[in-house]
């Protein structure tokens, strides 16, 4: 095990051979096979080179593939263990092979930072998906966890928490005193949280803190990529969390402090230069409050005010907005906004009843953006800690309304791996998920995941010998440490990985779901077959569990696949995709004949239009019962993942009265469930619009090649890969 990230012995790098390598054919999106995902590929994966270009698939499957050898060569010679370089050359070969063909990707922070820098200055961290964390232990460790998710969420890593310290810790007034300059660092800003949190306890004093030394709003970082925000988000943070507490002083910290505290830091760090994070909280069945903190009715009244406002002032102004389509909803929202701006400059032109009329609005809308769910509450998925028999009924109304709480069986994560073996107990100490689900998590235990697509096999030999290097790249990201000592007594004793499935659906299609079965059963007792042999020759522990099914996200766009366990849209669709109207890849879409339109939502946006006939298509989202889905996540915990299977069932709205049959009958064979209501109002642009057959054969009768030599990096996916849970 390399402990030292900075002070190791150099080692000859691990390097795929020239002549392997000079077989391929080495062009512009090589391995990719739609237009759509080689964008999501360069748009969001691709790494600059030295010469300015980012790299092509190609190029990125070596890196990850000699980055994951170097790991398991360097690990081994600091151990003086057995090292062969041509076997290790054989199998490389095949897990490029197999990766560059689609066959298993690592996860989007793989495809990322694998085979960098970053993994030798950061450690694993910039390589595990998500990660959980307890407040159990808050009157001994009370900035602990809230710093913990801000660390991790900082590099990347998606936080899920519980509120199981609340009623644990009295909250005092602190002694304001000092001064403390904030460090323009990841470790800086953690610092300034902490100092902040145990001044609350009387463990230090509460400074007042000065932040000229970040870095300017718009400057890049550094290793991870994107824009520097600025100090304010981190001076709202601080703010914000200091008005909590200053609400909980002389009592007990409560659940909906410890919920509002995460969900503040969340919101920091999304605001703070990284794009996505994610964020789940989890919440006791005995806790009347914390299923309500979501709640919208008194903001749903403000909205509705609003509304009227706005609809009364724009008639009033009617002139304004003749110039515009009434779908224009971009340049109707700017001319509106700047008639609020001129009554602010300017208010004493008005007229009484006007003055009145702008005022109501603006007091409106200042209540609605400082309400906690519209301010902050958003940033995370909110689930509760589910016990088999309780009474579900009680949640319905508000699942029906938001999709929120979802659940989680303790008990059965705790019991057992796959649901079709027996009881064990191995994971006794677990204490939540990740925020997508698909993983137990003890505290302050990170996790990997790796991806494989089993629609894109011939037959069951082909895919086993997928799952050989797609568990060895996640085993191997548990042979580097974090930087954190806490999370590393956790992640080497456990050593728990995530083979996941993408394309179930179509993979039952194209097999027969009695083969699709054996090729669980089949794989799975594969994959422990594999974790004994690798971990004898590795020196380390077994791997705790090894299997689950994670929602995927753009990864499965790359492979042309439905996401996880996932129905397609419909069998003809449009996949729409947004991009920076300034993006070379607008231009280079136009020029290929795909539709490219101005977003009517977002200023300084395009939306591209690509046409997707789906593949080994069954049935669409919209045609499968609730039934159904809660029955191929049984049927996936059953026989393939001894983690957990992550879905989010979707419902419509007359199966609102089956929820409770389905959670009561469905809760001694899964361990997470989520549910969302069906949209089933379409609008202009959304992600996913179903076409004829007629409509795609005409939009993709004139399509060629996009042209990607000018594109750049543009978007930095680096946390959980699923839509459903990302901030």
């Amino acid at each position: 095990m390399n402990i030292n990230l900075n002070n190791t012995r150099s080692h000859k790098r691990f390097k795929l051979s020239e002549q392997y390598i000079s077989s391929f054919e080495i062009e512009e999106g090589s391995g990719l096979q739609s237009e759509m995902g080689k964008l999501v590929f360069k748009r969001t994966y691709a790494r600059p080179k030295e010469d300015g270009k980012l790299e092509n698939w190609f190029e990125c499957c070596k890196r990850v593939v000699e980055g994951v050898f170097n790991i398991q060569k360097t690990h081994c010679k600091d151990l003086h263990l057995p090292w062969d370089d041509r076997k290790a050359q054989r199998t490389a070969q095949d897990m490029f092979d197999r990766m560059y063909n689609m066959k298993w990707t690592p996860p989007g922070r793989g495809l990322w930072a694998m085979g960098t820098s970053i993994v030798d200055k950061k450690g694993s961290a910039a390589l595990n998906n998500c990660g959980f964390c307890s407040t159990k232990d808050l009157a001994t460790d009370f900035s602990g966890p809230f710093c913990f998710l801000m660390d991790m969420s900082m590099l990347g890593v998606g936080i899920g928490a519980d509120t199981k310290g609340a009623g644990t810790i009295h909250i005092s007034e602190p002694n304001r005193d000092g001064l403390m300059m904030i460090e323009d660092s990841r470790e800086g800003w953690v610092e300034s949280l902490r100092v902040t949190l145990d001044s609350y306890i009387g463990k230090t004093n509460l400074p007042e803190f000065d932040f000229s030394l970040i870095r300017k709003k718009g400057e890049p970082l550094k290793n991870f990529g994107g824009i520097a925000s600025g100090p304010e988000p981190l001076k709202e943070m601080l703010s914000e969390v200091q008005s909590i507490l200053n609400h909980c002083v002389g009592s007990k910290i409560d659940s909906t402090a410890i919920v509002d505290i995460f969900n503040v830091v969340g919101r920091c760090v999304v605001a703070g230069g990284i794009r996505r994070s994610a964020e789940i909280m989890f919440g006791e069945i005995d806790d009347d409050v914390f299923p309500t903190l979501k709640n919208k009715e008194e903001l749903n009244v403000w909205y509705g005010e609003q509304h009227q406002l706005r609809t009364v002032i724009e008639s009033k102004h009617e002139s304004l907005f003749n110039d515009f389509d009434k779908n224009d909803f971009v340049s109707r929202n700017k001319a509106f906004d700047d008639i609020i701006k001129d009554f602010e400059d300017c208010g004493d032109m008005f007229d009484k009843n006007t003055v009145s009329l702008f005022e109501n609005y603006i007091e409106s809308t200042q209540k609605i953006n400082s309400h906690p769910v519209s301010k902050y509450r958003w940033a995370s998925n909110n689930s509760m800690f589910a016990e088999k028999g309780m009474d579900y009924s009680k949640y319905v109304d508000q699942i029906a309304s938001a999709g929120e709480p979802g659940f989680i069986w303790l008990e059965n994560i705790r019991k057992y791996g796959r649901m079709i073996d027996d009881a064990n107990w191995k994971d006794i100490r677990v204490c939540g998920t990740n925020p997508c689900g698909e993983q137990s998590l003890e505290d302050r235990e990170l996790c990997c995941l790796v991806e494989t697509f089993p629609s894109n096999h011939t037959d069951l030999n082909d895919y086993l010998k997928t799952l050989k290097v797609a568990y060895l790249y996640a085993k191997t990201v548990t042979l580097v440490p974090t930087h954190d000592e806490r999370t590393n007594a956790v992640l080497m004793r456990n050593r728990r990985i995530g083979c996941s499935m993408s394309g179930i659906v179509q993979a039952v299609e194209k097999f027969g779901r009695a083969d699709f079965r054996n090729i669980c059963t089949k794989g799975y007792d594969k994959i422990q077959e594999l974790d004994e042999c690798y971990s004898e020759w590795l020196c380390v522990p077994r791997s705790r569990k090894t299997t689950s099914v994670k929602p995927s996200g753009t990864v499965s766009l790359l492979a042309e696949s439905t996401p996880g366990i996932h129905y397609d849209h419909s069998e003809y669709y449009v996949r729409n995709v947004r991009l920076r109207d300034n993006s070379p890849f607008v231009e280079a879409c136009i020029e290929a004949g795909y539709k490219v339109d101005k977003c009517l939502y977002t200023p300084d946006t395009m939306v591209i239009s690509f046409p997707i006939k789906a593949k080994n298509f069954s049935k669409s989202k919209s045609d499968v019962t609730i039934w159904e889905q809660f029955a191929n996540a049984a049927f996936m915990q059953k026989y393939w993942s001894d983690n957990q299977v992550s879905i989010t069932v979707s419902f419509a709205k007359d199966e609102k009265k089956d929820i409770v049959s389905c959670l009561e009958i469905y809760e001694d064979q899964l361990k997470s469930i989520s549910l969302l209501p069906r949209d089933t109002n379409a609008y202009a642009q959304s992600p996913y619009i179903e076409i004829t057959k007629e409509e795609y054969e005409d939009m993709t009768r004139h399509l060629c090649k996009i042209d990607f030599e000018r594109s750049v990096h543009e978007e930095t996916e680096k946390f959980c890969d699923g839509d459903s849970c990302v901030l």
